[in-house]
């Protein structure tokens, strides 16, 4: 009996060391398998600790450096494969061309008088747009000024004008501004802002123009090539290449001993605007050839009778087209004469305030031609020292880790 209770506790010692021994085996797999895991996850961690610190700062070449607009791989628009350059540097790269394009708006037209181009616009995004006007006894006393084009994909219609802001409304349900207008527009862009209204087209409000500078395409050529028209394109790409013999003076400037390519920057608010200004002048002379042309026809007429496209007129006796020329060239003369009359009163007012502007424009004349000369020389200046700059940036290589 004894025997038997004592190979019992045996085989029970046994079982239990088995047991034991494999709990043991299990308990030492799991350790492995936990402290291999926790190994993987610490180096792993390590590696995104890593990345999201070249993320942040960019790769350890670039951690040094800053924004410059000339730099081709910190350039948006001409290297959208740069190499890591880290957020910093993105995100001054985005601050530099947002003050650069300077605040926008997006919105649609939901009222437009064809006449006159004032329009009612629905402003989007922002909200509020934060666009103001200050109003006084119903009379706007300070604008602010918005330059619309066409915001569809493509933008097609381009550039829509110049306008003023003479209202703006902006609580919880209304996010609204009224605009005109800033100068009268000819009845062709008052087509196109109307085939360029209502909710199908909307508008891009910019507080400025484009800004002209040699940064916005410095090393783009395949944007130059795509975006600008063949007239200039010539002018982006040659821009700090050697001058040629037939290049004007004041588009050469001196680096180094060796004359470069200097391309003139546009202000297109001015441009805009003085085209606005002669527009009149040149309506004018459209319109005094116009009558020329038509006083010229109605004299041949006199002469030889009715013109090739004149419509057909019923014959009359010579002597009634002789006594009705008659009476048509006395009652001419008279108001010829009372026009002459009128035409020498008003040339001696003319000659007098003529003599007066004369004297301002020589005045007027010298003080600008001393400014532009001071103008012109203070540019070749900055734009030496911005070439000779970006002549001496070193280039950092598109494999550069």
């Amino acid at each position: 009996m004894i025997s038997m209770i004592r190979w019992a506790l045996i085989a029970s010692l046994i079982v239990l060391g088995l047991a034991l021994l494999y709990l043991s085996a299990f308990t030492m797999k799991t350790k492995i398998a936990w402290a291999k895991k926790v190994k993987y996850h610490e180096t792993r961690l390590e590696t995104l600790e890593s990345e999201v610190q070249s993320l942040k700062l960019g790769a350890v070449e670039n951690r040094l450096r800053h924004f410059s607009p000339y730099d081709p791989e910190l350039n948006p628009i001409s290297n959208d494969k740069a190499p890591q350059i880290g957020l910093r540097l993105v995100t001054d790269g985005v601050n530099y061309w947002a003050r650069q394009r300077g605040r926008r708006w997006v919105g649609q037209t939901t009222k437009l008088d064809p006449a006159t181009g004032g329009a009612t616009i629905s402003i989007e995004e922002p909200r509020p747009h934060d666009i103001s006007a200050t109003v006084a006894d119903k009379e706007v006393i300070s604008y602010q000024f918005l330059y619309a084009f066409d915001g569809r994909e493509g933008g097609a219609a381009g550039y829509l004008g110049e306008f003023r802001v003479t209202g703006v409304k902006k609580d919880d349900t209304t996010n609204t501004i009224d605009v005109v207008p800033n100068d009268t527009l000819s009845a062709d862009e008052l087509k196109k802002l109307v085939a360029n209204s209502g909710a199908a087209a909307p508008w891009h409000l910019f507080e400025r123009l484009p800004v002209d500078s040699y940064a916005t395409f410095a090393n783009s050529e395949d944007t130059i090539n795509t975006l600008l028209p063949a007239t200039v394109r010539n002018e982006y790409l040659r821009h700090g290449q050697d001058a040629q013999p037939t290049d004007p003076p004041e588009h050469k400037v001196t680096i180094d001993g060796v004359e470069k390519y200097n391309r003139p920057l546009y202000d297109f608010m001015a441009i805009f605007r003085d085209l606005r200004a002669r527009r009149p002048i040149i309506n004018d002379k459209v319109l005094a050839r116009t009558n020329d042309a038509e006083a010229m026809k109605t004299a041949l007429r006199q002469l030889v009778g009715p013109l090739p496209g004149d419509p057909p007129v019923d014959p009359a006796s010579p002597e009634a087209n002789l006594k009705g020329r008659l009476v048509e060239r006395a009652l001419e003369i008279t108001k010829l004469e009372k026009e002459l009359a009128d035409a020498m009163a008003e040339a001696m007012v003319v000659a007098n305030a003529v003599t007066v502007l004369e004297a301002d424009v020589a005045t007027a004349r010298a003080a600008v031609d001393e400014l532009l000369a001071k103008n012109k020389a203070l540019a070749k200046e900055i734009v030496k020292s911005q070439l000779d700059i970006q002549s001496r940036t070193p280039t950092v290589t598109a494999g550069a880790k």
